[in-house]
């Protein structure tokens, strides 16, 4: 191994240990590897075995595309906000990871890797500027980490483990080595199948042995009786005549019991009626263990929010797996941290639900979150006049003056009680003037007064 300390990774559910490491000294040291929880357990299935029970199948698949249904894209922090960059190497990586595979189902294989062996190998290719060209997602058990000193190395061949087999050796940057539970080590991913090892023993043991039931009716459904003293020959030939009435494709037909003979129908015990509650019990465990919501592996969701179920799966189990792919993304591009990232978008989870969505849609334009043209390239649709600015409500008022209103208020309320006005005495209105009686004015006059009337109107004075 020269320099090299090698991390073996056995199948889960064997023996891990002893293990050894060599420092770059030469001193051997061991690597506490134990036995695993539950060892002891007589149900214990192996990660093969495991992968085939339903309720196992059925969360990894849930969280898979799940993961594979949120949309990545590459966006840069300009003006105070994230601006989705929809052109260059890394937003076409994140469309297209390699020729034979689109990205959502690169990650989904990923994820489903993740989830059933606890740790995913994605390889990268790089060009001579350093840029990512593909991506490609490792098999199981062909890429396992090395260390040398205090850099990380990665090996891939049929067998990581044994040095005949290996294929090449890539650094950790080339590698996104997507791991959660490492009890182990912090290169060792740990399966979550480990935790549900009794719950899914029990549950495949369940189903084996219904199914073993039904195939081989290893109980009778009822028994026919007489008081009559009968013949193996007489007793073979009623089972037959009773089973060629009521047994296989001829299920429901009428039998003529006669002689005496009464069937009596065999019930089902209370330990055979508990099955169908210990397996559910199985179920809800392996749930747990996954953080899958049980209502999403029943298909019990007509009495259910679908937005806070989706959020609580998101805060509790869910957005753990995103952000852990995110930032080795991120890691892997070499993105400035500060104002680059890479970012799933969760509001797809929700893309069925269209009353929940343009209910929030509507609620962030009204409050001044989004302004139409963003809610409306949310939904596909193209932008409108006037569709660019932020509208708020007129009564709404910032909060940095709130103070300075309250302080104008409570300086009105202190001010003093003006002295009441003593009311003034109404002034009379002179009385108007008498206009003159033209009757008394001589025509004349009257005709002359009116031409002096026009003249001054004719020359503007």
């Amino acid at each position: 191994m020269g320099w090299f300390s090698r991390f073996k990774q056995e199948p889960e559910g064997s023996y891990r240990g002893p293990a050894v490491g060599v420092a770059p000294s030469g001193a051997i040291f061991p690597i506490p590897f134990g036995d695993g929880f539950g060892s002891g357990l007589a149900i214990q299935p192996t990660i093969a075995d495991a992968r085939l029970n339903p309720t196992v199948y059925a969360c990894i698949a849930l969280i898979s595309r799940a993961v594979a249904l949120c949309r990545p894209s590459f966006q840069e922090l300009k003006g105070g906000r994230w601006v989705t960059v929809d052109s260059g190497p890394i937003a076409d990586q994140l469309r297209y990871p390699n020729g034979a595979q689109q990205f959502d189902q690169l990650i989904y294989n990923a994820v489903a890797q993740l989830e059933t062996y606890g740790e995913a190998f994605i390889l990268l290719t790089r060009n001579g500027s350093g840029q990512i060209t593909s991506q490609s997602l490792a098999p199981p058990g062909t890429c396992s980490p090395y260390m040398a000193g205090p850099a990380i190395y990665y090996s891939v061949g049929d067998d990581p483990l044994d040095p005949e087999r290996i294929s090449y050796m890539v650094p950790a940057s080339d590698v996104l080595h997507l791991r959660q539970n490492c009890p182990r080590h912090p290169l060792i991913g740990e399966s979550p199948l480990k935790a549900a090892a009794l719950a899914t023993g029990l549950n495949s043991a369940l189903s084996c042995n219904q199914a073993r039931f039904f195939a081989q009716m290893s109980r009778p459904s009822g028994v026919l009786s007489t008081d009559l003293m009968l013949t193996r020959a007489q007793i073979q030939e009623l089972r037959k005549a009773f089973e060629d009435q009521s047994a296989g494709m001829n299920a429901g037909g009428i039998p003529i019991l006669a002689g005496g003979l009464k069937f009596q129908q065999m019930a089902i015990s209370s330990q055979d009626s508990q099955l169908v509650q210990a397996q559910s019990m199985s179920i809800a465990d392996i749930s747990r263990v996954y953080g899958v919501p049980l209502a999403l592996l029943n298909a019990e969701t007509s009495n259910i929010n679908t937005e806070m179920l989706v959020n609580h799966w998101l805060s509790t189990s869910l957005g753990s797996i995103l952000e852990l792919i995110e930032r080795s993304y991120e890691r892997a591009f070499r993105l400035s941290i500060a104002t680059q990232r890479i970012n799933f978008d969760t509001d797809q989870l929700l893309r069925i639900d269209v009353k929940s969505r343009i209910e929030a849609l509507t609620k962030g334009v009204q409050g001044g979150v989004y302004s139409p043209d963003e809610a409306r390239r949310k939904e596909g649709l193209p932008p409108t006049t006037g569709g660019t600015e932020v509208f708020l409500q007129r009564q709404m008022t910032p909060v940095s003056i709130i103070s300075e209103m309250a302080a104008a208020e409570l300086d009105k309320l202190n001010e003093p009680t003006p002295e009441p006005v003593a009311p003034v005495a109404p002034v009379a209105e002179p009385e108007p003037a008498a206009e003159p009686d033209t009757k008394d004015i001589p025509s004349f006059l009257l005709k002359s007064a009116v031409r002096e009337m026009l003249k001054d109107a004719i020359h503007g004075r």
